[in-house]
């Protein structure tokens, strides 16, 4: 009696067993969410990063072409400026070959400045101005009646003058006296517009000329910018050759 009811019991444990629906897997997303919830559990203690902004490809992109031409622009400003300085030191050294050699030293039309600014007068009495010194090339000579070179390099002056009429010549009589240099005049007549200068003016404004004593001739371009200078008597010679580079 015993053994049947327990047979029957094994037997109606077996039955439920298999009536019973299969256990539902539980998603692994889902299981690590349920433990999150659960206080103490060692997924709510990991920690969550905080997302980083990101540049897009196409910022990115941006940023380097603007640092590239950046780069690039210094680099072409430190290119001009090395080129700038060599191109000085090569007129420089152009400069005292001319001095050495005994000619007129020219300039390059960048560095070209224009003669200094100077109203006075003529030996004559009439108004005149720097600022008619434009609109063609023009000889200016600094002279003085007393200057024995001046007086050596006059006829070559006049020969200049006489070779080249489409060319201006303006003789400034420097630190001189008015009724000396016109008695000179008088004996070597001259072709050129002749300026008073009884103090020199001009001639210590021409901070071009590093030796500033008499004579002193200057070549202005047709912008009235200096364009060659010599401290010293010319020749017709040198001044053919300053007169073709103005």
């Amino acid at each position: 009696m015993l053994v049947h009811a327990r047979r029957s019991l094994i037997v109606a444990l077996l039955l439920g067993a298999l009536a019973a629906p299969a256990a539902t897997a539980i998603p692994r997303s889902t299981a690590v969410g349920v433990l999150s919830a659960v206080p103490g559990s060692t997924a709510r203690n990991a920690a969550t990063p905080t997302p980083t902004p990101k540049v897009t490809k196409r910022a990115l992109t941006a940023k380097q072409r603007a640092a590239q031409q950046r780069a690039a622009a210094q680099r072409k400003a430190a290119a001009a400026r090395k080129a700038e300085a060599a191109r000085r030191a090569s007129a420089a050294k152009r400069a005292a070959a001319q001095l050495a050699a005994g000619g007129f030293v020219t300039v390059d039309v960048q560095d070209r400045v224009a003669m200094p600014a100077w109203t006075g007068t003529t030996l004559d009495g009439a108004a005149w101005s720097t600022a008619s010194l434009r609109g063609g090339v023009t000889v200016v000579n600094l002279w003085a009646s007393w200057c024995t070179p001046c007086r050596q390099e006059w006829p070559e002056l006049q020969a200049a003058a006489t070779a080249h009429p489409d060319v201006h010549f303006v003789a400034i009589d420097s630190m001189d006296d008015a009724n000396a240099a016109r008695d000179f005049l008088v004996q070597f007549p001259s072709h050129a517009v002749q300026v008073s200068d009884p103090r020199g003016v001009v001639m210590a404004s021409f901070t071009t000329v590093p030796n500033r004593s008499l004579p002193i001739t200057v070549v202005l371009d047709a912008k009235g910018r200096i364009s060659a200078w010599r401290a010293g008597p010319v020749t017709r010679a040198l001044l053919d050759r300053a007169i073709a580079a103005a």
